[in-house]
């Protein structure tokens, strides 16, 4: 038999959700009471009706889009019923007993279940997807426990239930998001996927302690509505794949060093990598960077201490960490023997900026070699500072 059905608003009728969607029917009240249908009805379900609403109807069919509409119309929970729950649960119950299991996937509209915690899940879900708000914010005080949804970038306070609630919910929610409800002093993310009046929502779900209880915030993404960028939804996947086999990712990272490591012991192999690293966008400028500044101060020193100029770029080229870099300068040395300048030398290999080889002239004219190599250490080593920072400011978070 039918449950008795629920009237709601002026011009809607409730049945029950799953017996809506299993004869594709819904009762909708506007000059009088209607049964909006998809397909012919049987005898059976019309007797259950009859029963069921206990007053006349008309019968109208529809096609299956307007069904959709109208089911989804009747089911959108307003807020006072929301307040309601939880002006319900303030009674002293045994909160325990009322968090049983809750399928991950089941389509909440169509659960059976009527513990008072899950109602009060589903219709928060409900009410923040009817409003369209982007985030749920569970906030756990010292005397109170607040519900609050933003809406358009702004947090609205919509509920305030009884802060004895509040381990419960957040506990319920961690269950669904298959956290670990026992840890409560770390930070926490998950996911719950949910169907809701036939709508796929996206739940992102992170606990974060406080000094009054856990605080949660759930994320939902309404994958009917909008479809997230590609850098996105490229995150979530590697999100889900770290935490599906981060293990296997791990031990797959750890196989690649030792590999790498035992690649680079061949001297071939190890002037291809670091000719092949020099390329790169970010990392090859700071690597130009940190070898011509270590080379500059390297020879400062030498020709500071008398060491020849040749025997200097020998050993200024042996201290550079690029072993590609080093093949060059002594290249660069080899030009030197033969007569060549040292700013012409060092010009050709296209490794030092032009600030430097000007000054290294300058030096090399006015016979100044070693104060001007001096100087041009010091401004190579500004320089490397500044490209190690913008190298890093591409990966620190933005503050706003």
């Amino acid at each position: 038999m039918v449950p008795v059905a629920q009237e709601t608003t002026a011009n809607t009728v409730r049945l029950p959700y799953s017996f809506s969607r299993r004869f594709s029917l819904v009762a909708w009240c506007e000059a009088s009471l209607e049964i909006l249908h998809v397909h012919p009805l049987s005898l059976s379900v019309l007797q259950e009706l009859q029963r069921g609403l206990n007053a006349p109807f008309t019968l109208r069919q529809i096609d299956e889009a307007e069904f959709e509409q109208r089911l989804n119309a009747v089911w959108q929970r307003d807020s006072s019923e929301a307040r309601q729950l939880m002006e319900d649960l303030g009674s002293a119950e045994d909160f325990f007993t009322l968090a049983e299991e809750l399928p991950e996937t089941e389509d909440l509209l169509e659960s059976d279940d009527d513990a008072p915690i899950i109602k009060l899940i589903n219709a928060m879900l409900a009410e923040a997807i009817k409003e369209g708000a982007s985030d749920i914010h569970i906030e756990t005080f010292e005397k109170s426990l607040v519900i609050r949804f933003r809406v358009d970038g702004t947090l609205h306070e919509m509920l305030r239930p009884g802060r004895k609630l509040a381990s419960l919910l957040v506990s319920r929610i961690k269950v669904m998001a298959r956290l670990d409800i026992a840890e409560k002093r770390v930070p926490q993310d998950g996911r719950i996927a949910l169907l809701l009046g036939g709508r796929a929502i996206d739940v992102r779900v992170s606990t974060m302690p406080s000094a009054w209880g856990e605080r949660v915030v759930l994320r939902l993404l309404d994958k009917n509505q909008a479809r997230l960028p590609v850098s996105t939804r490229t995150l979530i996947a590697m999100s889900d794949a770290l935490q599906a086999s981060g293990v296997y990712w791990l031990a797959g990272l750890l196989g690649l060093l030792v590999l790498g490591q035992r690649l680079l012991k061949n001297p071939a192999m190890r002037l291809r990598w670091d000719k092949t690293l020099l390329r790169l966008p970010v990392i090859g400028r700071v690597a130009r960077g940190l070898n011509t500044a270590r080379f500059s101060r390297t020879l400062s020193i030498l020709t500071a201490s008398s060491v020849p100029l040749l025997e200097g770029i020998q050993t200024a080229a042996a201290v550079s960490a690029n072993r590609y870099v080093e093949q060059q300068l002594l290249l660069a040395a080899d030009r030197v023997r033969e007569g060549s300048s040292l700013r012409a030398a060092l010009a050709e290999l296209r490794l030092f900026p032009p600030m430097m080889l000007y000054m290294i002239a300058s030096g090399e004219q006015s016979g100044e070699l070693e104060t001007m190599l001096e100087q041009a250490a010091v401004n190579q080593e500004r320089e490397f500072d500044t490209q190690v920072g913008l190298a890093l400011g591409l990966f620190e978070p933005g503050w706003w």
